[in-house]
């Protein structure tokens, strides 16, 4: 459960690379369409290669972003799958998972479930993740991942 947890609770930031894709391709766009009203001068000739590269960069930019948003998708996939592969082994299963809403020492902490705010004591901590997420089993276990 800690390997899981700690998967979990890492947060895997890439929407600065969706950003910078965003970036590439608006960059891109604005010199073609720069180029071809005549805003900048350009021969002739270099004019059709210029025109090609940027394109080249826009689908580029095109396949980083949609690249950028599977690998998301696949963490998070990842992510519950492992919850469940863990799960099955052990005859238990993680009945509760999600962010903690505050924590009182090292011993509880508060979670927000759907009707209500509750204190759970905890049985396991470990330390690394990017925002405290637990993991509440059948077996009355409660697991946190902490910053």
């Amino acid at each position: 459960m800690g390997e899981i947890l700690l998967e979990y609770g890492t947060s895997e930031d890439q929407w600065w690379l969706l950003a910078l894709s965003l970036f590439v391709i608006l960059v891109g766009i604005g010199m073609v369409i720069a180029i071809s009203k005549g805003v900048l001068k350009l021969p002739v000739n270099k004019k059709d290669k210029f025109i090609y590269v940027l394109w080249g960069f826009i689908v580029l930019g095109g396949v980083g972003a949609v690249m950028t948003l599977f690998n998301t998708s696949i963490n998070e996939n990842k992510n519950n799958s492992a919850l469940r592969g863990w799960s099955s082994e052990r005859g238990y299963y993680v009945e509760n998972y999600g962010e903690i809403k505050e924590r009182i020492g090292e011993e509880s902490i508060i979670v927000d479930t759907n009707t209500k705010e509750e204190e759970k004591e905890v049985d396991h901590v470990i330390n690394g993740c990017d925002f405290d997420v637990y993991a509440e089993l059948t077996n009355g276990d409660v697991w946190i991942c902490i910053e």
